[in-house]
């Protein structure tokens, strides 16, 4: 919320926090997208145009680019971008629009079960699989509903399939099975 007050001079502390170089620790990173996402919905509610259009950016860099939290090394982070994506979507789905064809596919990537996230744990005579890539799968599934329903709605929003682009052929596999 103190970003919505300030954002010319939060906005941009805000993104360099995604910098994984600058800010290695991953609780940082977490705190910065969760941080984004309440932005979003503080935008949203006071429904301030010029506002927007300073959030939109800081979006889009948070979810696609080069510090692209989606695309972070850790998973905690990975899960928090999802999360502040599938928020911001289903406040205003103005501010995630310009970012939807680059986010999508990277989006879609997440809900694959990576095997590296995924160990067996030997309790004895039993082994138990752990999945620690689930609750990221999960997030990135709502967020995937959220996306669809907000800005990708055929009825709602006539003219999103020709400003994804590339991204529509996800979308089409996404809906037909």
């Amino acid at each position: 919320r103190l970003a919505a007050r300030r954002p010319t001079r939060l906005l941009p502390e805000l993104t360099s926090r995604l910098d994984p170089a600058l800010h290695p620790d991953a609780s940082t990173r977490v705190t910065a997208v969760t941080a984004v996402k309440h932005l979003a919905r503080a935008v949203a509610k006071r429904k301030d145009a010029v506002l927007s259009a300073l959030v939109a950016p800081c979006l889009a860099s948070c979810v696609v680019g080069p510090n692209a939290a989606l695309s972070d090394e850790d998973v905690g982070v990975r899960r928090a971008a999802a999360q502040t994506l599938s928020a911001a979507a289903h406040a205003d789905a103005t501010l995630v629009t310009p970012s939807l064809p680059d986010a999508l596919p990277a989006l879609i990537a997440k809900t694959e079960i990576l095997k590296d996230l995924v160990r067996v744990v030997d309790l004895g005579p039993f082994k138990h699989t752990v999945d620690d890539g689930l609750d990221l799968r999960k997030a990135a599934f709502e967020c995937l509903d959220t996306l669809l329903d907000a800005c990708l709605h055929p009825t709602k929003n006539a003219g999103a399939m020709t400003r994804l682009g590339a991204a529509a052929g996800y979308l089409d596999a996404l809906t037909s099975g």
